[in-house]
């Protein structure tokens, strides 16, 4: 029997029911923001009786560090926003650690509500990056607000075997990051086959709230940086948003000839791009290589589950390892068109 702890068995039983690690939870790590009229969540957990056994931290990246790794820690984050700083503002690098959001889902793909981790420096090349290996991360928001050419991205995946869920990835808001081919709102790679086995479920990436994109780049990107590489990705009913008046931004960019390998799955996914008045220039394709597809032999990406486009004009331009079960090969295929009027 386990007695270490004095829990309510709802909220373990919650705990696992939302991941699925069954009675291997480990310690549990709290965050809340400072009491203020729009946040009674400390109050609320100080109330429960929370603190005679737990510390409830501000800070997610305080919290981060009492985790341990390889026993299945889990840290509860009550809604707010929580701002790094620095060039790495949280660096998740724990294996079998994970991040629980107690908030909703985020629906609107620029919405500032719920748990929200972000940056607003400078210098913030993301507002998070993971390093660590089977973790979880759910309901939660990741944003990039940092304004200048350093401020890439709002996550940069590097583990294996990790799993995002209700998730929502920004960046690409502001105008100084928006011109540069290596911005995006999620980025997978820059380790030795970063991003390995990695599911993304019901999860938004980019927004079509962000600034206007005219750059080669993709809301998200397979960078390959180093010998880094996407391998087996799984994106499942999740949504990829924009706002892009050109021709040359992309939906998915794979950067670099080792930028993936093996199977990138998306599964029941919407490809959206927003135009102002429907008349402006749409992007030409919802995938694209920055280099030549000849060095991208190593990959195959499928669609399946009813993938749908708007916005774009094509799947791809090289198209030599994209592929499809569904009528998404044929002329028009999965592009959304307007409905009879009677």
């Amino acid at each position: 029997m386990i007695k270490k702890r004095n829990l309510d068995p709802s909220l373990i039983q919650w705990i696992m029911t939302q991941t699925g690690l069954g009675p291997g939870v480990g310690e549990l790590h709290w965050v809340a923001p400072a009491k203020s009229s729009t946040s009674q969540f400390r109050t609320q957990l100080q109330r429960w009786g929370v603190e005679q056994n737990y510390k409830i931290h501000t800070s997610v990246v305080a919290a981060e560090a009492k985790t341990v790794a390889n026993r299945n820690d889990v840290m509860l984050v009550m809604p707010g926003k929580y701002t790094g700083t620095g060039a790495a503002p949280l660096t998740w690098s724990k294996d079998y650690t994970h991040l629980l959001g107690l908030g909703p889902p985020p629906k609107r793909e620029y919405g500032g509500r719920g748990v929200v981790i972000r940056t607003t420096s400078t210098d913030g090349v993301f507002a998070a990056l993971n390093t660590a290996d089977l973790c979880q991360f759910h309901n939660v928001a990741f944003q990039q607000w940092g304004e200048d050419a350093d401020c890439l991205t709002a996550f940069k995946e590097q583990g294996h075997m990790n799993t995002y869920k209700g998730c929502h990835f920004f960046g690409q808001i502001r105008d100084d990051t928006i011109a540069l081919t290596t911005s995006s709102s999620l980025e997978i790679g820059g380790a030795i086959q970063a991003g390995s086995a990695d599911q993304f479920i019901e999860c938004i990436i980019g927004g079509s709230g962000g600034a206007k994109r005219t750059a080669i780049n993709g809301t998200l990107l397979f960078s390959g940086e180093q010998v880094g590489k996407g391998v087996d990705m799984q994106f499942k009913d999740c949504q990829f948003m924009s706002w892009i008046e050109n021709a040359n931004p992309c939906a998915v960019l794979v950067a670099e000839s080792v930028g993936t390998d093996r199977l990138q799955l998306f599964d029941g996914c919407t490809f959206y791009n927003f135009r102002q008045s429907h008349g402006a220039t749409e992007p030409s394709y919802v995938f694209r290589y920055a280099n030549s597809v000849g060095g991208q032999a190593s990959h195959d990406i499928i669609l399946k589950g009813g993938c749908s486009r708007l916005g774009f004009g094509a799947w791809a331009k090289d198209n030599n390892y994209i592929f499809s079960s569904d009528a998404l090969g044929v002329t028009n295929g999965g592009e959304c068109t307007a409905v009879d009027e009677s």
